[in-house]
């Protein structure tokens, strides 16, 4: 027996190496497994990115050539409608000339003030609205009132004048607001 305990330890202690043993080797195994596991993911995933990659290939190849054909009918239709385009295109400089000649003279009769402005402006369009306002502005002031209208107006001649005509003409009416 005592032989049998001096066995068991040693049994024991191989027993644990064997086991240590296995356990490295086991944990080396899932290493190695977890390896092929990630490379087997990058090669299933370069896979769908290639097929992937080749199907839009096709698509835009059609793609490509769908454009190419809409490019081509519209540059048809360009060069069919350019003599037009051309005929509109000197109409419209023709016009815009005509518009910058007609203000370069109202600029010549704007008051003096305005004139530096305008002049020193390079736009056309705007040196217009400008002339616009300003011809706006000058329709729409009244010519001023004489302070005091001639004698042969045949009207009272001030203001208390005017106010005591008025008051007299109310208080016949309905009243003074009536």
């Amino acid at each position: 027996m005592v032989e049998e305990k001096q066995n068991e330890p040693e049994a024991t202690e191989q027993a644990n190496v064997d086991l240590t043993q296995l356990n490295a080797e086991i944990e080396s195994m899932r290493v190695h497994i977890s390896k092929l596991n990630e490379e087997n993911k990058k090669h299933r995933l370069r896979a769908k990115e290639e097929s992937e990659a080749k199907i839009a290939a096709m698509s835009e190849n059609g793609e490509y050539k769908q454009l190419a054909e809409t490019l081509r009918e519209r540059l048809e239709h360009f060069e069919s409608e350019f003599p037009q385009i051309q005929a509109k295109a000197q109409s419209w400089d023709s016009f815009e000339a005509e518009q910058v000649e007609r203000i370069n003279q109202e600029i010549e009769n704007a008051p003096a003030e305005w004139k530096d402005v305008l002049t020193g402006m390079s736009d056309w369009r705007q040196q217009a609205k400008i002339l616009e306002n300003i011809n706006q502005v000058k329709v729409a002031t009244p010519p001023p009132v004489q302070a005091n209208p001639p004698a042969s107006a045949g009207g009272p001649q001030s203001a208390k004048d005017i106010a005591q005509q008025w008051i007299k003409k109310q208080k016949n009416s309905r009243g003074y607001f009536g």
